[in-house]
């Protein structure tokens, strides 16, 4: 009975630790999965440092652009930068892989490369497969088509793995004759078959996302599927995939109901009405530009992408229902336009360069929970019968001379999330000024940005109070300009503000945080500047030109002083210099008068590391140089 009893509580023992155990595994187990999920989420995509990135126009995604001096031969580009994804690689990086790479792996979210013409060869980063050179994913070599082997070829086989097509791909091929595109490519680049004279034959997959302009341009014998006076391009489970081209002799059309791209770019004056049906994704650069008889079209919602200069020139179109799904108004789409209301969709994030110029468009009106963040530079230029704009809460940038020449533009109104506005973004709206200048408001502040003097005779000027930003070249050749007297409370002061003015003085009140690129360049007057205690930093090229400047005393709150800040200040005897002080670029000092002797008080004891050791050595210009300076 007892040995019954022993042997039961052991077991019982038995179970019991087991199942402790299991719920301590299964503890381990759970906190192993969380922290290699954690772990998932920190680490770092390995890529190549040295590649260069340039935020893309409508700050969506990046480009890589080039890569610094280096000698790593083996590049890797990343799918994300500073969190959006990378997705084009342009002419001038692929230049430099040509030159540097021996091997290059790309990602899967690249949908553009730029090869930068036709029968430039790579050195070793590229891969083959029959007559076409590729570049690679991680798990894909023939990810990206990059350009044919032999350009004698009568023929090239593109490997079935294959996404994407680059830029001038087949470009020049004079005797290939036939191509026959695999399912599964999304995009083919621009220019890709132009100038291919024997091309016959193509056949394009139902997999395609995006074609670029001019694809197949000036192909003289391509056969085309023809459908009520339309030529198309496509496979054979959809012959009408693509619209290339309208007979000139139609008055209206129908775009086939199977057709996702329309890419025609030969100017058609007889069509007055087009409907572009539900299946259409994209309208492709100066697919209807100079249909001058152009009176209606009929855009479905299906549409993604319109192209730059689509719209153009269409004289005798004046109205026109943008798509919903729209993100990206393109450069000069409706330039040059008679349409006079605009009602953009709430899904777009940018309007690019011109894409309004020079139209006769009168109100602009924006979708309830517009996305808009930017406007491209000179994107209302010669707007002249555009009276007034109210921008949707969410834009950021107004980009350079956005609304220039826009003569009866009479009221304007900013959202409180703008940050910044343009070199000359409203030159020459004498509509918007208060006699003397233009101010533009952001709130409940009317006078928030200083924009520009309407005279350039003016030659003493107090800003308002409650100005906060001087924008971009607000004072730039305002030549009589001998005076100006800056508000407390002022914020920023943007770059080559005061450029090429007589000013002779200036104090920059403590409130100014920035002071930007060139902001005094050519001020070959100034003789005494007092600045804020509150920058940073010394913009490049800050005083260049000053050739009477004398004197500076760098507040202690400056960190860096960048180059060319005193290029050809050649009347400069002292400099003072603190010990906040941690950055000084080799070419700050930079001048070209043998005779000037410049003295330079630091308040450090000696040179630090960072700064570079031949700032004070290498020019012609002369220092004498005090360490340790205390102001006794």
């Amino acid at each position: 009975m007892i040995k019954r009893i022993i042997i039961i509580c052991l077991l019982f023992v038995l179970f019991v630790f087991a199942g402790c155990n299991k719920n301590k595994t299964d503890g381990n187990n759970e906190n192993n999965e969380n922290n290699g999920s954690n772990s998932n989420e920190q680490i770092e995509e390995v890529y190549t440092k040295a590649l260069q990135f340039e935020l893309s126009d409508c700050e969506t995604y990046y480009k890589v652009v080039g890569i610094d001096d280096t000698n790593e031969v083996d590049l890797i580009i990343p799918s994300k930068y500073n969190g959006l994804p990378v997705k084009e690689i342009t002419s001038n990086a692929m230049t430099t892989f040509r030159t540097k790479a021996s091997t290059c792996i790309i990602p899967e979210t690249i949908t553009i490369i730029s090869s930068g013409g036709p029968n430039l060869v790579f050195n070793n980063c590229l891969n083959v497969y029959d007559n076409g050179y590729y570049l690679g994913t991680k798990d894909n070599p023939y990810f990206a088509f990059i350009e044919t082997k032999d350009y004698q070829a009568t023929n090239c086989i593109i490997h079935p793995d294959t996404k994407i097509i680059s830029e001038y791909a087949f470009c020049d091929e004079y005797k290939i004759t036939e191509i026959n595109i695999p399912e599964g490519v999304t995009h083919i680049g621009s220019y890709c078959f132009i100038n291919c004279d024997s091309l016959k034959k193509i056949s394009v997959p139902n997999s395609l996302e995006y074609i670029g302009s001019n694809s197949f341009l000036q192909n003289k014998v391509l056969e085309y599927n023809v459908d009520e006076k339309g030529k198309y391009l496509g496979n054979e489970t959809n012959p009408f995939l693509i619209l290339a081209e309208i007979d000139d002799s139609n008055s209206s059309y129908i775009v086939n109901e199977r057709t996702k791209f329309i890419i025609t770019s030969m100017k058609n004056k007889s069509i007055e009405e087009i409907t572009i049906l539900e299946n259409v994704i994209s309208i492709g650069n100066l697919a209807f530009s100079g249909y001058s008889n152009l009176k209606s079209i009929n855009i479905s919602d299906s549409v993604t992408y319109i192209g730059e200069y689509a719209f153009s020139g269409c004289s005798l179109l004046t109205e026109i229902k943008l798509p919903k799904n729209l993100t990206v108004i393109k450069d000069y789409t409706f330039a040059y336009s008679n349409i006079k209301n605009f009602t953009i969709p709430s899904n777009v994030v940018y309007i690019g360069v011109e894409a309004f110029a020079y139209s006769r468009i009168e109100t602009v009106d924006f979708e309830r929970n517009s996305k808009l963040k930017k406007i491209g530079m000179l994107a209302f230029k010669k707007c002249s019968n555009l009276v007034s704009f109210d921008f949707p809460n969410g834009l950021i940038s107004i980009g350079q001379e956005a609304f220039i020449d826009c003569s009866n533009l009479e009221s304007f109104t900013a959202p409180a999330t703008l940050e910044k506005i343009g070199y000359n973004a409203f030159d020459n709206c004498t509509k918007l000024s208060d006699g003397n200048a233009i101010y533009i408001g952001k709130g409940d502040n009317s006078h928030y940005y200083f924009v520009r003097l309407v005279s350039n005779s003016i030659n003493e000027y107090t800003l308002h109070e409650d100005t906060k930003v001087i924008t971009e070249g607000a004072f730039l050749q305002c030549s009589s300009l001998e005076t100006v007297i800056l508000p407390n409370g002022l914020e920023r002061i943007e770059g080559n503000v005061f450029s090429y003015t007589e000013i002779t003085h200036i104090t920059i009140p403590n409130s100014v945080t920035y002071i930007g690129f060139g902001a005094f360049r050519n001020c070959q007057k100034l003789k005494t500047i007092v600045l804020s205690n509150q920058i940073t930093e010394l913009s490049a090229y800050l005083f260049e030109n000053c050739m009477s400047l004398q004197e500076v005393n760098i507040p202690s709150s400056v960190k860096i002083i960048n180059n060319n800040v005193f290029d050809k200040c050649y009347s400069l005897k002292k400099v003072y210099i603190p010990w906040s002080v941690e950055i000084i670029e080799k070419k700050a000092f930079v001048s070209y008068d043998r005779n000037t002797i410049c003295s330079i008080y630091c308040e450090i004891d000696k040179k630090p590391l960072a700064w570079e050791d031949d700032i004070f050595n290498r020019n012609i210009f002369k220092f004498q140089i005090t360490w340790g300076y205390t102001g006794e």
